[in-house]
């Protein structure tokens, strides 16, 4: 996992024996009882930590490697597991996480749902985020880093664990969804609005039975079930042109046709140097998904030059709606249950399969 991208130094703490690995090569490992505030940096032509440095193939890396269950501290943020430290060619410093799943979750359910939430509800999100992890490695083979602190999901590391989802996370070990015995890429959201959303509509790549629209009436309590944006003409122009959409000053927003699930597919933008039409998926990307929540709404002009949104929902919307989730698990139903409503014909397996 990808916790840090170029850093021009680091300050590391071991409250235990651990290992220094340069070049990642065992055979040159160095051990040492504590490694306090151990200043690690880039030099001209390698690494240096502490008074040791390294050059060449064995100074483009170093792992440092508890021999316990030592907690890391990386610039006061713990973390468990281990710490790969890559040189980069700009002379900086990349930090990977390399934490194994289980540890991983702990720290992702905390981030991603509140702790306080019904415990069906935290299980439900344990074994989809293991499960959309899982897919993530296997997609990514070979690639540098497999996630990092905010993508695919929130991560928080050890600091922001919470018993009731630590216990989520121990409950559900190895539990996956799956149809058909494959893992499903299983897309989750914070809430849908009243319907999820078929992940064709936003990925027209990702066909999966398992991720259809469904009707869900378990996340109205939500916070951000309804919402409002008002941007003005100005930054909505802007923000397209940044997209590589230009009309110039605008003059008219006219929403395109509605999908099944009554999110909003195109939208058409009409300014005084032309009009385009662009999806509702890029609109949302280019002015903020946070901002402009979901395709799930209406806009209308207002005075000085601006535009009110209102809809409903926040997110993609396809797959578990998280708001829902906690909403069926108060209507006691269980973790299976609760995935198997959001993922239609799906099973809850473990994994590996065996």
């Amino acid at each position: 996992m990808r916790v840090l991208d170029d850093a021009p130094s680091l300050r590391v703490t071991v409250n235990g024996p651990c290992r220094l690995l340069p070049g990642g090569d065992r055979t040159a490992a160095t051990t040492i009882q504590k490694f306090r505030w151990g200043l690690i940096q880039p030099t001209r032509d390698g690494l240096q930590a502490g008074r040791s440095a390294w050059t060449g193939r064995a100074g483009r890396q170093l792992q440092v490697v508890p021999t316990d269950d030592s907690v890391i501290f990386l610039n006061g943020v713990r973390y468990r597991g281990a710490l790969t430290i890559l040189r980069n060619n700009a002379g900086s410093l990349q930090v990977n996480n390399d934490v194994p799943l289980e540890q991983y979750l702990k720290g992702v359910v905390s981030r991603e749902v509140d702790a306080r939430w019904p415990m069906a509800a935290l299980e439900a999100q344990a074994i989809v985020a293991r499960t959309f992890t899982i897919r993530q490695v296997q997609d990514r083979a070979g690639q540098a880093f497999d996630v990092t602190m905010r993508w695919p999901q929130l991560y928080g590391g050890l600091q922001d664990e919470r018993p009731r989802a630590t216990q989520a996370v121990e409950r559900t070990r190895g539990l996956v969804v799956t149809a058909g015995g494959r893992l499903v890429l299983t897309y989750y959201h914070t809430v849908c609005g009243g319907r999820t959303e078929d992940a064709e509509a936003v990925w027209p790549s990702v066909k999966s039975p398992a991720l259809r629209s469904v009707e869900c009436i378990y996340c109205r309590r939500a916070p951000h079930y309804r919402w409002s944006l008002a941007v003005s003409s100005e930054e909505l122009a802007q923000a397209l042109a940044g997209g590589g959409v230009d009309v110039g000053p605008l003059t008219d927003l006219q929403l395109g046709p509605r999908n099944r699930s009554g999110r909003v597919t195109t939208v058409t933008v009409i300014g005084l140097g032309g009009a385009a039409t662009v999806s509702a998926v890029q609109l949302r990307a280019e002015l903020g998904s946070n901002r402009l929540r979901s395709a799930n709404c209406t806009v209308q002009p207002s005075g000085n030059d601006r535009w009110i949104f209102e809809g409903f929902g926040w997110g993609h919307g396809v797959g578990l709606c998280q708001w829902g989730a906690s909403g069926l698990a108060q209507r006691r139903q269980t973790a299976q249950q609760i995935l198997q409503f959001y993922y239609p014909g799906t099973e809850i397996t473990t994994w590996p399969a065996s």
